[in-house]
């Protein structure tokens, strides 16, 4: 799980809903998923680059959480294209991509 140093956060409004939030999101989305951290850097633009996940099964869901040097650069999931092994994305020019990876499901995954 995501470790959120809540505590340290001084204005106790903003703590609070930090507190919320992390709550709801325990509850909607990892409780009911299975997602890994990911961070992929390019040194270029890449076309349906095909990256390993080691996931063990086909991910669905894609939580993309940052992309550095955002500038002008645009990234694409090919959500079709993930099967059991890779994932597959594109990059408008060089950059890091951070991601969770996986399936959200309301059973099982």
């Amino acid at each position: 799980m995501i470790r959120f140093f809540i505590n340290e956060i001084k204005d106790t409004f903003a703590q609070q809903n930090f507190k919320v939030l992390l709550d709801y999101f325990r509850k909607q989305v990892w409780d009911k998923g299975n997602f890994q951290f990911f961070e992929y850097t390019f040194n270029a633009a890449v076309t349906a680059a095909e990256l390993p996940h080691k996931l063990s099964f086909i991910p669905k869901d894609v939580i993309q959480l940052s992309v550095s040097k955002p500038d002008g650069v645009a990234v694409t999931w090919h959500f079709d294209d993930f099967d059991r092994t890779n994932v597959v994305i594109s990059t408008t020019g060089a950059c890091t991509v951070r991601a969770f990876i996986g399936s959200y499901a309301e059973g099982q995954v």
